[in-house]
């Protein structure tokens, strides 16, 4: 797999707080109407590690109308895959190959829902917290948070006080092989195709830009505000 460190940034908070009503006499209002909505978007970047491929050298030569048993382009159209593929997961802002994620983020009080913007969630894998020791790291129960998946982000809510500065959040994004959608398949054989002949492509100006490629993703773009 290729394994990529990134640089660890610090998260935004916010929290919004429900109006306080005007009291009224001899009348008490519920605790949920004085509680706050507190959440992080964390924009702590994880290391990931990405395996597999959506495309096989196969595949790709029969794109670039290239004969199985030709292999002069053989490493071309292998690092014309890969480029496609790390193309495509920037065009959409997402991870289309299976990918291990390590993410650490800080905890401060009075916040319990962390929003993670990162997609497609595949699989939560575990929760963990920094002891005192500031070295070792803990599995924490998953009776004490829960987690839940949008389209562009997912959310780990904290269902109890965990007592740590810190936590590391391990989880799978983008796709197992078999399971990623045709379109983004057929969007990197395009690009691959694109990447290999540029004459015959979207790259020449004297030849009609091919669109395919934008059409194939658009549905899966994730946009991050």
């Amino acid at each position: 797999g290729r394994e990529l460190s990134l640089p660890f940034l610090h998260s935004i908070r916010f929290a919004t707080h429900a109006p306080s009503p005007e009291p009224v006499e001899g009348k008490s209002f519920s605790k949920s109407i004085h509680q706050s909505i507190a959440m992080h978007i964390i924009t702590a970047l994880p290391t990931k590690t990405k395996t597999g491929t959506p495309v096989t050298l196969a595949e790709g030569k029969e794109q670039c109308n290239i004969e199985a048993d030709e292999t002069t382009f053989d490493n071309k159209i292998t690092l014309n895959i890969t480029i496609a593929i790390d193309k495509a997961e920037a065009d959409t802002n997402s991870d289309i190959l299976e990918t291990t994620n390590e993410l650490i983020f800080d905890v401060e009080r009075g916040f319990q829902c962390y929003t993670i913007p990162q997609a497609p969630l595949l699989s939560f894998t575990k929760l963990q917290k920094l002891e005192a020791d500031g070295t070792t790291w803990t599995d924490v129960a998953a009776t004490a948070y829960k987690t839940e998946k949008a389209f562009s982000t997912f959310d780990i809510e904290l269902l109890e006080s965990i007592d740590t500065t810190r936590l590391k959040a391990t989880y799978k994004t983008g796709y197992a092989a078999a399971d990623i959608p045709k379109v983004l398949k057929g969007a990197i054989l395009i690009k691959t195709a694109d990447l290999f002949d540029s004459e015959r492509q979207g790259y020449n100006q004297n030849v009609a830009a091919n669109r395919a490629y934008e059409s194939f993703i658009n549905e899966h773009i994730r946009v991050y505000y």
